[in-house]
Formats: C-alpha cells, structure tokens, sequence
C-alpha cells in the first residue's frame, strides 16, 4: 500500500544555492518532488521540503533523503513523516 510522505532537509550553516541544487538533483533522483497536490491543485512546497508517493516504509524514506542530503558534503537535519491529509495557506500554485 502506498503512502504519501514529506520529508525536511535542513543543511547546517549557510549554504550557497548551488549546495541546494545538488540536494534537489539527489532529491528528484530517488523520485522525491518539490511540489504537492492538495484539494486537487498542485502547489510548490516550502523551501527544502519534499514529497514522496510510494509503498516503502518510513524508514527507507529516511534513509533515502540522508543519502539525499549527503551527497552534498554538508551536515544537515533530516525529518520524514508519513502523512494522511494535508492543508495549506499561500503556497505557490505550480
């Protein structure tokens, strides 16, 4: 059964944008995605955060964003949660 999941990657200190790019780039490769359809209209998410439709469990979406996050040579702080329902205020419409 598949899930839906957001997952947060705080890259320690100040980054330059180009250290976000690779994060992205990792990101997208293990078919993370930087926006969200909620009550049916697809919206950007929030800076560093991601979203995941699929049927593995929590755990390896952990385990994949650190590899993620890692790739980039920076420390950083990674959250995943398994969501049932989510709402939103001011995002931007992708």
């Amino acid at each position: 059964m598949s899930h839906n999941y957001i997952v947060r990657v705080e890259l320690y200190g100040e980054q330059p944008s180009s250290v976000y790019d690779i994060l992205h780039r990792h990101m997208e490769a293990q078919d993370f995605f930087r926006t969200a359809v909620m009550a049916g209209v697809k919206y950007h998410l929030p800076t560093a955060e991601f979203y995941l439709f699929s049927d593995v469990a929590l755990e390896s979406v952990l385990s994949r964003s650190k590899a993620a996050a890692a790739a980039t040579g920076k420390a950083a702080g990674v959250l995943a949660s398994q969501v049932e329902a989510a709402v939103q205020d001011n995002l931007r419409h992708a």
